[in-house]
């Protein structure tokens, strides 16, 4: 994929105006491409309250991929995850 697939995904994760449904695939796909970049949103996503619980375990779902995949993803950057992020992050 290309990095202005990348930045719309990530884009689109993040927009809250977004449909649920158009979010998940989004979340599905940034857990599937391995950049940090992509972690990086779904980090951000994981920081937020008033998301949906299943959006946020589905970031979680993403981050853990990711890390499996070779991509750093730390302590330091679970620290302020909501508690959902953490359950699919550690399922």
């Amino acid at each position: 994929m290309t990095g202005s697939v990348d930045d719309e995904l990530r884009s689109v994760v993040l927009d809250k105006a977004a449909s649920e449904a158009t979010r998940f695939i989004a979340v599905r796909k940034l857990g599937e491409l391995g950049t940090r970049g992509d972690a990086e949103a779904l980090i951000e996503l994981g920081e937020r309250s008033g998301e949906s619980e299943a959006l946020l375990r589905a970031a979680g779902a993403g981050l853990a991929r990711l890390q499996t995949d070779g991509v750093n993803v730390s302590e330091w950057d679970l620290r302020d995850l909501a508690l959902p992020v953490a359950d699919g992050f550690f399922e």
